[in-house]
């Protein structure tokens, strides 16, 4: 039995009062308090708070994200904390059993002092589009503090080590404050833009700062300035301590580079490559963005081998980065699936394919290639492609069985289209109907 867990949930805010209702619900049946810093808000974000039962405490802001961390840690009681920003949240499922973990933990010896939970960076439609770790869970005692006064990050006060438990894919922290809405709204951009100007001029050889600057420039949309900012960064990696602002710097200038997509790219991202294996570090991103740029090019066996490389890396990865490929498996098997198939290895696309359905069933677009794939080969009937859809989908559910047959009519695959008609329902028909309307009305 585990010893008994208060957990308390902080966080800094100013002008959230369209995040924070929801930044507080996900805690309030698992958190002993919430406890809101606020550091000038003029909306309604206060009032909101109140009305939500938070403890609200006013920290006069001066441009140091730790020290008003460490000033909202300073007014908990939990003997752990949750510490996520307005624009994040636990699923309210994933919250209780986060209770019950940090109970199980909190038996064992010695007790870690963090949990490190995956971070799920959501666009504007509320899709996953990248993948990161972050350290947001950690013991309430005095040596545990945040330092820095931008891209904080927690360290021990008696300078040991920080020991952490992984928890890979549970208890997943969404955050929204990377979309273009948000931005907008919030100005986050210009404020970290102003506070890491401020650093650099008092210390212009800051270089883990400096790839910070980058990503402000490119959040803001001022690709030309990101890539400059990115290009010195990386001209001087070996005096940035940190593995992860390294990897992120290469990885955001190869990004860059594929996007432009002017005719000197496969040049540059092979310099840029180059230059970042003179590091020894791995980053699955470089090699996924220079697939990408190989595939942009219609150089399909170098695309090809250098997305499955970038495959291979992630399943060993243990870095705590952001990563595209992360987030973009299942779009990097399509990718790989069209690919072989215009290089007459079919085989391989359908494999693929099948790879891309098992991670989401729901993508017409694996599923119409690998139905156009069935229909060329005349050596399988529809009854044989039906046989081997069944592995994938349940075609006792009446949306499995719909979305097929809809992806079928697409694709132009008339023998499974008379296939699935032989065990279609009349409420098939009528969702098919519906499903139909709705696209035609979009």
């Amino acid at each position: 039995m585990g010893k008994r867990v208060r957990l308390s949930q902080c966080m800094i805010v100013k002008n959230e009062e369209k995040n924070i209702e929801k930044a507080l619900s996900w805690g309030k049946e698992v958190v002993c308090e919430q406890i809101v810093v606020d550091t000038g808000s003029t909306d309604r974000t206060v009032e909101i708070a109140e009305q939500m039962g938070a403890k609200v405490f006013h920290y006069k802001w001066h441009n140091d994200f730790a020290a008003a961390k460490n000033y909202a840690i300073e007014q908990a009681a939990g003997n752990w904390i949750a510490f996520l920003d307005a624009d994040e949240y636990f699923t309210q499922k994933d919250a209780k059993q986060l209770k019950i973990f940090l109970r199980d933990i909190s038996a064992s010896f010695p007790v870690p002092d963090m949990v490190t939970c995956p971070w799920m960076q959501l666009n504007d439609e509320g899709q996953i589009f990248a993948v990161s770790v972050q350290q947001r869970i950690f013991r309430n005692i005095p040596q545990i503090r945040y330092e820095n006064r931008i891209h904080e990050a927690l360290s021990r006060t008696d300078k040991r080590h920080m020991t952490q438990i992984r928890t890979e894919d549970k208890f997943p922290i969404y955050h929204t404050g990377y979309t273009k809405e948000a931005y907008e709204e919030t100005r986050k951009t210009t404020r970290n833009k102003e506070i890491l100007i401020s650093i650099l001029k008092e210390n212009p050889e800051d270089y883990i700062n400096l790839g910070y600057l980058g990503d402000s420039y490119f959040a803001e949309g001022n690709v030309e300035k990101a890539e400059e900012t990115f290009r010195e960064a990386v001209a001087h990696h070996s005096q940035v301590p940190s593995a992860a602002r390294n990897n992120t710097s290469f990885s955001s200038l190869m990004r860059i580079i594929y996007q432009k997509n002017e005719s000197d790219a496969e040049k540059e991202m092979r310099m840029i490559y180059d230059q970042f294996a003179e590091t020894g570090e791995n980053c699955p991103d470089m090699e996924y963005w220079m697939g990408l740029g190989m595939m942009q090019k219609r150089k399909l066996k170098d695309g090809i081998y250098w997305l499955e490389t970038a495959l291979k890396k992630l399943e060993q990865y243990q870095g705590d980065e952001s990563l595209f490929i992360m987030a973009n498996q299942s779009e990097t098997y399509r990718v790989l699936a069209y690919a072989n198939k215009e290089l007459g290895a079919l085989s391989q696309s359908v494999r693929y394919c099948t790879i891309a359905l098992r991670a989401d069933k729901k993508k017409a677009m694996p599923l119409a290639l690998l139905l156009q794939l069935f229909a060329e080969d005349q050596g399988t009937t529809a009854a044989a492609a039906l046989e081997f859809l069944s592995k994938i989908y349940d075609f006792s559910d009446v949306l499995d069985r719909v979305f097929v047959l809809e992806v079928a009519k697409k694709a132009s695959y008339p023998g499974l289209e008379k296939e699935l008609s032989c065990i279609m329902t009349e409420e098939d028909w009528k969702v098919l109907e519906e499903m139909q309307g709705e696209t035609q009305g979009a």
